[in-house]
């Protein structure tokens, strides 16, 4: 089952200060102990792009100013709809890649079952669904 997403939704941070990406996650190393750990490809900022419902994705933003700021990490895991379902958030990226790096293991190992993924739509949004397919196919 796939969803539609916009990246933008998935990146946090101050633009200004460059330093902000989001990562779709496909894999860890266990035996890098820093940002490589962490296997996908980058999304473009400013897209739509279809991925598997329950998709890990990184996503790391500078916060704070230019004196006090720091790199921040938010992992999210992708719902039906779309919108991002923030799983963990680290305020200090760097100090706990380690960490993000298992977690985000663990959460691969847990991938949602197809009741799991359609458990987030109401029954009419099912059924209105199926319909549509009827009449495309038509």
């Amino acid at each position: 089952m796939k969803a539609i997403i916009r990246a933008s939704d998935y990146i946090f941070g101050d633009e200004r200060k460059g330093k902000q990406w989001a990562k779709l996650v496909n894999g860890v190393n266990y035996n890098l102990q820093n940002g490589y750990a962490i296997e996908g490809d980058f999304l473009p900022k400013h897209s739509q792009i279809e991925l598997e419902v329950g998709s890990i994705i990184l996503s790391v933003g500078f916060v704070g100013s230019w004196k006090n700021g720091k790199l921040c990490a938010h992992i999210y895991r992708v719902q039906p709809h779309g919108a991002p379902l923030l799983m963990h958030e680290y305020d200090d990226y760097f100090n706990n890649i380690v960490e993000i790096r298992n977690v985000i293991g663990d959460l691969l190992q847990h991938k949602l079952s197809d009741a799991e993924k359609l458990a987030e739509f109401s029954t009419e949004a099912l059924q209105a669904e199926i319909e549509r397919r009827k009449n495309v196919q038509a």
